[in-house]
C-alpha cells in the first residue's frame, strides 16, 4: 500500500527541496493579531487580521500581488466579539471571485457563549465592499460555536464546517456541523456530521473537483480517546455522507481538549492530512498521511517534525514546491515556527525557521497559502504583531 502511495505522490510533487524564507513588508502594522491567508491564484494571496483595543475589535484584509499590498479594507468591527488565540477569524476565496470571512460574536453572558458571523465581498481584487454580517448557523443558544473551515466548492460558494455546542447546555457533547454558503450569501440546510467531537480543536475541510467534501477533525470517544477522524460527502446530498472514520489509531487519551486540530490540502484525488499527536510515539509528533482516493483511505502516517513539536500545524500544496508542512517546534529557549517541503517519494527536505516565540498561546497558529513559485506564511509575533514571510526553494 505504501509503495503505491509513493508512486501516486510522484504525479503531483517533485524532488524534495530545501527552503529559504524572507520577511515581507505587511499592511497590518504592529498591532495586528491572528492572521489568516488564502490563495487567489497565481502569485496573489489575501491576508486578514484583527485589531483589538480591549473595547472594540476590527477585522481587515489586504491583497498581495506583484505590486505589493493593496490598501487595507475593513471587513467588520464590533464591541461584542469573542477574541481568542485558538479560534480566530477565517478568510475564504471561492472560485467565482467571492471573498468570505467569519469571526466570533458573543450571544450570551457566559464566557463561552458566542456564535459565528460571516460576511462576503464580490471584489477579490481589492477586498472592499463587504456585506452586512449574518449568522452562519441557525442555533442561537448561549453556547460555543466556532473553529470554522471554509472550503471553496468547484464552481461557486463554499462548504462551511464548524464546531457547534447547541447540545452542551443539556449535558450533551460538542458536535461537528456543515452547510453551504452560496456566492449571494444564501445558506443551505445544516447537517450534523459527528455528534461527539473534541471541544476546541480546529477543523479542516477541502472540496474535491467533483464536489465531494473531505472534513478532518479531532474526534472524542466516550473513553476520551481523541484521535483524528475524517468524514466525506457531497453538500446537499444527505445520503452521500460517510460515517466518521479514525485515520490512524494513535490512541491519544486525554481528559481535556489539546487545542490542536488537523490540516488538509488537496490536489485532484490526492488529499494530504497533517496532525499533532501525543499517542502514537513516546514523544509528541507531527504526523503526515496521504490519500490517493479522495480521502476514502489514507496510507500509514509518517513523522515530519524535527523531534520535539508542539503542533499547531498547517499544510499547503504548491505546484512549485510540492507539499509544504508547518508546525511549532520546541527549542531550548522557546518555540520556532518551521516549514518543510516533502518530495516525490515523501522524502523531507531540510526545515526552515520563520520565527521564534516564547510560548504557544501568544502566537496562535501560522497560516500558509500558495503563491505561484512560492508560498506565503503569516503568524502572530507576541512582540511585533502580524509577521509575513515568503518561502521559496533555496
Amino acid at each position: 500500500m505504501w509503495n503505491t502511495l509513493l508512486v501516486a505522490a510522484s504525479l503531483v510533487a517533485g524532488d524534495p527541496v530545501d527552503l529559504q524564507a524572507a520577511d515581507l513588508a505587511l499592511p497590518a502594522g504592529d498591532s495586528g493579531l491572528w492572521p489568516d491567508l488564502v490563495s487567489l491564484g497565481g502569485e496573489r494571496v489575501a491576508l486578514s487580521w484583527i485589531r483589538s483595543d480591549g473595547e472594540s475589535t476590527s477585522l481587515s484584509c489586504s491583497i498581495l500581488d506583484a505590486d505589493g499590498w493593496s490598501e487595507p479594507a475593513a471587513i467588520a468591527a464590533g464591541s461584542d466579539w469573542f477574541v481568542n488565540w485558538a479560534d480566530t477569524p477565517i478568510l475564504g476565496a471561492s472560485r467565482d471571485g467571492t471573498l468570505s470571512a467569519t469571526w466570533l460574536q458573543r450571544n450570551g453572558e457566559s464566557t463561552y457563549a458566542y456564535g459565528v458571523r460571516h460576511a462576503r465581498s464580490s471584489d477579490a481584487d481589492s477586498g472592499e465592499a463587504w456585506s452586512s454580517p449574518e449568522w452562519l448557523h441557525t442555533d442561537r443558544s448561549a453556547s460555543e460555536h466556532g473553529f470554522v473551515s471554509l472550503a471553496p466548492l468547484p464552481t461557486s460558494g463554499y462548504a462551511a464546517v464548524w464546531l457547534d455546542g447547541r447540545n452542551t447546555l443539556e449535558g450533551g457533547a460538542m458536535a461537528l456541523y456543515t452547510r453551504t454558503l452560496a456566492a449571494d450569501g444564501a445558506l443551505g440546510a445544516e447537517r450534523a456530521l459527528d455528534e461527539r467531537v473534541c471541544d476546541c480543536c480546529q477543523t479542516a475541510a477541502v472540496a474535491l473537483d467533483d464536489g465531494r467534501l473531505v472534513v478532518a477533525y479531532r474526534d472524542r470517544s466516550r473513553e476520551e480517546v481523541r484521535d483524528i477522524a475524517v468524514v466525506r460527502g457531497v453538500p446537499g446530498r444527505p445520503e452521500s455522507w460517510s460515517a466518521p472514520k479514525v485515520v490512524h489509531a494513535d490512541r491519544w487519551t486525554t481528559p481535556g481538549c489539546p487545542v490542536n486540530g488537523p490540516a488538509l490540502a488537496s490536489h485532484g484525488e490526492h488529499v494530504a492530512l497533517v496532525w499533532f499527536t501525543m499517542g502514537a510515539f513516546e514523544s509528541p509528533a507531527v504526523q503526515f498521511a496521504l490519500s490517493t482516493d479522495g480521502g476514502a483511505t489514507f496510507g500509514m502516517p509518517r513523522r515530519v517534525d524535527d523531534g520535539d513539536p508542539h503542533g499547531n500545524v498547517d499544510v499547503v500544496w504548491s505546484e512549485a514546491l510540492g507539499l509544504c508542512v508547518s508546525w511549532l517546534e520546541r527549542v531550548e529557549d522557546g518555540y520556532e515556527w518551521r516549514v518543510r517541503a516533502l518530495g516525490s517519494e515523501l522524502d523531507a527536505g531540510d526545515s526552515v525557521t520563520l520565527g521564534r516565540v516564547d510560548q504557544p498561546r501568544r502566537t496562535g497558529f501560522l497560516r500558509m497559502a500558495a503563491a505561484g513559485s512560492s508560498i506565503v506564511a503569516a503568524w502572530t509575533d507576541p512582540e511585533r504583531g502580524v509577521r509575513v514571510a515568503r518561502v521559496r526553494s533555496r
